[in-house]
């Protein structure tokens, strides 16, 4: 048990490195695209990506989550996987290529329909990944995983800085896309090379289907909950409505969605190898929930406190471009917090077979969201719908934590013990910075200011707190690797 602990540490480790690596390059390409594109740029691309991410739903129906938590895969059932995900990324392609044109029916740009075309390249690219990324996961070699995963970062956001600045708008971000997505496909087939073949069994097809299926459900499901507010804020609104909201979505969620990719993407593999064991998978989560909200509240809390700054200094390049995205990114950053606390649940319900719980919760949710989007959009603008996103999310927590208690023994008062110095401190740092705004001007440096301010404000105060916990924690468990390195 020891030796999976300091694997999965050392997992989570790389894709820590990947992560704040793939965080600056995106977020300095962000900063720079939102320099020289438009919202109507950005909305653009986003309405394109509603039906690509909607469709890229069906060109796995789970299969790959099916093929890394089988216990026993031998090449019958790797082949038999990739089989079925080589098809459905063929029909899907073609799905989307027909069916392009009727986006022109609910946005006002016609450029919509070949930004959708082009940008469906991507299910065929992505079939040729399938096999290396199923057995580098199955493995956790995490450690050969992120350098695909930095290549495909560093040329989407390079090449999209380049075409951004060579006048390409939208097109920038859409072939960038693209370049990105052959680049990973390329590298991890040079790491992890593997014959390309074709097998089909149908009992095995089976297998992952049940598995699978609640899964690509409940991730339908979870998509609808992400995009059905783009969806209806291009429709009625259009696309500058939706480009304004779109930066604060993006950036409101961005810490919280590198949390889900550097943790929860290592906890999946690594909890199903105890889910027989519900007091090591209370612990194990309590000591997840514990480190992320430690980093995600903070940053979030600290772009709050900063948000009029960030828009106007740093994404409007000293313009009021960005300033009526001002409310709607507040409230976003509110979401990301939330979500910082609630997505580990997700890896728990999985390790525990208990697909079918997410598929209720998600269906729930996004019932309560779909039925009132409509209405909020056409009367309440993108603030209102940035609300009503943060509600219905939380309704997720709701309907989870009673089965948690019940599951693994979960009480509040072991979350609050946890969180409490996280709390705690995020309540020191907005006095702090409350009081000290008064002696600060309206600057780029005062922004600077602020930020180092509440980072480092932050880090002192939760460690004196906790007297340093966290640190020694780290501290030990990188003298374990180290050891076990040595051995």
């Amino acid at each position: 048990m020891n030796d999976l602990k300091i694997k999965t540490v050392k997992n989570i480790g790389f894709n820590a490195l990947s992560n704040i690596a793939k965080f600056f390059l995106s977020a300095g390409a962000s900063i720079i695209l939102a320099k020289r594109l438009s919202p109507s740029d950005y909305g653009v691309v986003g309405f394109a990506m509603i039906f690509i991410n909607f469709l890229s739903r069906f060109s796995d129906l789970g299969i790959t989550d099916a093929v890394i938590q089988r216990n026993q895969l031998d090449d019958r059932g790797l082949y038999t996987g990739y089989t079925t995900k080589f098809i459905l990324g063929i029909v899907v392609f073609a799905v989307v290529f027909l069916l392009a044109p009727l986006a022109k029916l609910f946005f006002d740009n016609s450029a919509i329909e070949n930004v959708i075309k082009v940008l469906s390249i991507s299910f065929i690219i992505s079939t040729f990944g399938f096999l290396p990324t199923c057995l580098l996961t199955r493995e956790l070699n995490y450690k050969k995983l992120i350098i695909p995963q930095l290549s495909s970062a560093v040329v989407n956001s390079g090449l999209s800085i380049i075409l951004a600045l060579k006048g390409f708008s939208y097109w920038s971000i859409v072939l960038a896309n693209i370049a990105g997505a052959v680049i990973s496909v390329l590298v991890v087939n040079f790491i992890h090379p593997v014959k390309i073949k074709f097998k089909f069994d149908k009992i095995l097809f089976r297998e992952f289907m049940r598995f699978g299926g609640n899964l690509f459900l409940a991730g339908l499901i979870i998509f609808l909950n992400f995009n059905a507010d783009n969806f209806v804020i291009g429709t009625v609104i259009g696309s500058i409505g939706l480009g304004l909201y779109a930066i604060a979505f993006n950036w409101g969620s961005m810490i919280s969605g590198r949390l889900y990719e550097v943790v929860h993407s290592v906890l999946f593999p690594t909890f199903s190898r105890f889910q027989n064991d519900t007091k090591k998978l209370k612990e194990s989560y309590l000591r997840v929930l514990e480190y992320i909200t430690f980093i995600g509240v903070i940053t979030n809390v600290t772009l709050l406190l900063c948000s009029q700054d960030f828009l106007y200094y740093v994404l409007g390049r000293g313009t009021v471009k960005w300033m009526p995205a001002l409310m709607t990114f507040q409230i976003m950053l509110i979401y990301g917090i939330i979500r910082t606390f609630l997505e580990p649940i997700a890896n728990v319900l999985l390790a525990l077979g208990e697909s079918k719980l997410l598929l209720k919760s998600n269906i729930i949710t996004g019932a309560f969201e779909l039925s009132l989007l409509y209405p909020v959009t056409k009367y309440y603008g993108i603030e209102g719908v940035a609300i009503l996103v943060t509600l219905s999310y939380s309704l997720n927590y709701f309907i989870l934590f009673p089965f948690l208690k019940k599951s693994i023994d979960l009480k509040y008062s072991d979350i609050w013990s946890f969180v409490k110095p996280t709390i705690i401190s995020v309540v020191f740092i907005v006095a702090l910075v409350s009081f000290t705004k008064g002696f600060m001007d309206a600057s780029l440096f005062s922004f600077i200011q602020k930020l180092i301010l509440s980072v480092i404000g932050y880090a002192v105060f939760y460690n004196a707190i906790t007297e340093w916990k966290l640190l020694k924690e780290t501290t030990s468990l990188i003298g374990s690797i180290r050891i076990k390195t040595v051995e």
